[in-house]
């Protein structure tokens, strides 16, 4: 079982909200049986720069409602509303404020000399649970300058829309609560912050408990049963990662098993359902993981729409993935290509990658390259040839990447391809 069959998940954001989460890029159109999905966003400009959520959520309790756009670096950009309905709220008076905050730095809040910061709340509806509306306003905060002097740095917030963003509200109807468990060889694996999202790859989930993480692809968003597996007829994938701040651990594939999805409720943005297999370690070092009475109940689902692609010719002929699996490794991301589990490329670059070309290195160095095809349920692993090819990154925005490539690559064999006329997008957010 090789390593890059890892999914390309959006795993949990842990934020005060609890388990509602949107993307801002939805799958526009129809979900499972003919299910209409509403479309999310929400994005601010900067100082002229615009912020795109990857995640945004909101919540009212007391009254107070709370809406937040996260991106995937920790970046927040917030709302704290002194009502739980629709009109125009003055920010930093009556108790309603903005914010903006990076991760490890002191946030910026709104100042309260701006007199045209506002934020109107255009939609709130309690039945379907979402909330719209636009905003603007100035944020300031205060940091050591030199000979300890405070300096004063101000942001300009402007254009601000939040769209069909998922509402929990105690105001209304109570919000249903998430279960995600299931037995690894006879021991609970609990979550309280799972969730999951629908695009064209399919059903995607992400569970954690402590450092434990479990995230499932389902390649088919709708009711049904589904056969787990690494094959070509598998009809999805678990990935089990015991402990993911240990880089040299061991990881666990489904390698068997069924996922039942029993409901889709986009009324309610929830999926439920339930499963159970069995895991196998990646290097196969390891002994396997029974899953037995695996549950997951009223899992808040987002909608989005896919960025991935990557089309290349291997000697001459056509090759297209459909699955986008990405890996990190330390400061390291393997983002992997794969055609329908058949075959795959997979990249290996820095996860603070920036544009530019890279010649090709030997793998699995930075900048190098794999070509891996399944011959009969074995892996045959060509790894790129220094100085072959190269990696050609040509845009980084909003965690996505695109770019070209070009390679050879050789098997313990002797045995050689070429790798040509690659072109590749991949969202990177983690």
């Amino acid at each position: 079982m090789r390593k890059n069959l890892l999914l390309n998940l959006v795993l949990v954001c842990l934020t005060v909200f609890g388990l509602q989460s949107c993307d801002n890029e939805p799958y526009e159109g129809l979900i499972g049986d003919d299910i209409p999905a509403l479309e999310s966003n929400f994005q601010v400009d900067i100082d002229g720069e615009t912020f795109i959520a990857d995640q945004a959520q909101a919540s009212t309790q007391n009254g107070v409602t709370m809406i937040t756009g996260i991106k995937n670096n920790g970046t927040t950009v917030s709302l704290l509303l002194n009502g739980s309905e629709t009109g125009t709220f003055n920010l930093g008076q009556d108790g309603n404020s903005g914010s903006y905050a990076e991760m490890g730095q002191i946030p910026y809040i709104v100042d309260i000399d701006d007199t045209d910061a506002t934020a109107t709340v255009s939609e709130y509806n309690l039945e379907q649970g979402y909330i719209s509306g636009v905003f603007s306003f100035t944020v300031t905060h205060t940091v050591d300058g030199e000979n300890e002097e405070e300096v004063t740095e101000t942001l300009e917030l402007t254009n601000g829309q939040f769209t069909n963003i998922p509402l929990t509200s105690d105001v209304g109807p109570t919000p249903t609560n998430a279960t995600f468990e299931v037995e690894l060889d006879g021991e609970l694996f609990t979550s309280d912050n799972a969730q999951a999202s629908i695009s064209n790859d399919g059903l995607e989930m992400a569970a954690t408990n402590g450092n434990a993480q479990m995230t499932i692809q389902i390649f088919e968003a709708s009711v049904g049963t589904f056969t787990l597996g690494s094959g070509a007829g598998a009809e999805g994938l678990i990935l089990y990662d015991p402990d993911s701040t240990n880089e040299n651990g061991p990881v666990y594939s489904s390698s068997e098993g069924t996922f039942t999805i029993s409901e889709i409720n986009m009324e309610n943005n929830t999926v439920t359902g339930v499963f159970s297999g069995v895991l196998e370690e990646a290097t196969g070092q390891t002994g396997d993981i029974e899953m037995t009475l695996g549950v997951f109940e009223n899992i808040p689902v987002s909608t989005m729409q896919d960025t991935d692609f990557a089309t290349a010719k291997i000697d001459g002929e056509d090759f297209t993935a459909s699955l986008f699996p990405v890996v990190f490794q330390g400061n390291n991301v393997i983002v992997t290509f794969d055609n329908d589990l058949n075959s795959s490329i997979g990249l290996n670059f820095p996860a603070d990658v920036s544009e530019g070309t890279y010649t090709i290195t030997d793998s699995p160095n930075n900048y190098s390259a794999t070509y891996i095809v399944d011959d009969n349920g074995s892996d045959i692993v060509y790894r790129s040839i220094a100085g072959s090819g190269e990696i050609v990154i040509n845009s980084v925005q909003n965690d996505v990447v695109t770019g070209t490539f070009k390679f050879d690559a050789e098997n313990d064999n002797g045995d050689s391809v070429s790798v040509t006329e690659g072109e590749f997008s991949i969202d990177i957010g983690f």
